[in-house]
């Protein structure tokens, strides 16, 4: 399991602390052992005095962009069209407040690889607008519907954080998939949210938040590897606002142990997938970066200072 290189436990791990990140990666993509090393050969990458203590190799001094070898990695660690956790009963399940027929459009708000729409579109016949603010991600979610033949169906657009241009009273329903983080004005997003949707309808949130309302120094290290400017907060900040606009929150649960078990799974069979792709020198880096990405994570969810949690809200006739 690839999470295990950044795992480290007592005296006989030195293997696993002691060797930089990238030679603990290769070796385990080429299936070798490293020696252990001595006392002497550790240098604490926390001391100023160390050689090369800015960053070692692997450290998230700059985050990456969404480039085509770091999306044909994650979909082979999620499945095509997702870059994270879910997959198609996960989307299905997700889809269930929202009463979905062939008439009816959703509007979702952070689509990313598109996997999620197509899902939809697919299985459930309805329309689909996803809306994204990374163009490689939109651009590749426009390729993959056209590929499959749902771009009747499924539309993406790149859009503004701030301003994502939505129809008004259009939608039967929003969903929003870790977007919050991504956009700074939370609460012009989720009045765009709230404004798009027909009254009756569902606002169904997937988000990572914090424990507490500023991150604590574990979750601070796992969002510091998330891609581009981030604006973490907790989920008590997005409920607040939900009933300052009298919209009705029917589920407000914590799907933490849910997510992580579902990381947990994708990852085990991550040797597997990769076994007959070549690692060049880009695939190698994103490999290494999601390693590192989702120790961090689990490290967070396990301290309780990250949460994934859903939350699902009605829109009443009077709301905002």
């Amino acid at each position: 399991m690839a999470l295990a290189l950044l795992k480290s436990g007592g005296k006989d791990d030195r293997v696993a602390s002691g060797h930089p990140l990238r030679a603990r990666l290769r070796a385990w993509w080429e299936g070798n052992e490293l020696p252990p090393m001595e006392a002497t050969d550790f240098v604490n990458p926390e001391s100023p005095a160390s050689p090369g203590a800015q960053a070692e190799e692997g450290s998230p001094a700059d985050t990456p962009d969404w480039s085509p070898a770091w999306q044909q990695l994650v979909q082979l660690i999620w499945g095509e069209g997702f870059n994270g956790p879910g997959g198609e009963e996960h989307v299905l399940e997700m889809a269930k407040p929202f009463g979905l027929t062939n008439q009816n459009t959703l509007l979702e708000i952070g689509s990313g690889l598109g996997g999620g729409a197509c899902v939809i579109v697919d299985k459930i016949k309805a329309y689909v607008d996803g809306l994204d603010f990374d163009p490689n991600l939109v651009d590749h979610a426009v390729a993959i519907a056209i590929l499959k033949g749902f771009d009747a169906k499924a539309k993406f657009r790149l859009v503004e954080p701030g301003a994502p241009g939505v129809k008004p009273g259009f939608y039967d329903g929003c969903f929003l998939h870790d977007t919050f983080m991504a956009v700074e004005d939370k609460e012009g997003l989720l009045e765009t949210a709230v404004g798009a949707i027909k009254p009756g309808k569902s606002i169904v949130i997937a988000e990572i938040f914090t424990g507490t309302p500023e991150p604590g120094k574990v979750a601070a290290a796992s969002l510091s590897m998330e891609h581009g400017d981030i604006f973490p907060c907790d989920a008590a900040r997005i409920v607040a606002m939900f009933k300052s606009m009298n919209v009705e929150i029917r589920v407000d649960i914590d799907e933490t142990k849910n997510c992580a078990a579902m990381a947990r799974s994708a990852w085990s069979g991550v040797a597997g997938r990769l076994a007959r792709k070549q690692m060049d020198e880009e695939t190698a880096d994103a490999l290494l970066y999601e390693t590192e990405f989702w120790a961090r994570r689990h490290e967070a969810y396990e301290s309780g200072e990250l949460q994934l949690r859903r939350i699902v809200a009605i829109k009443s006739s009077d709301a905002l």
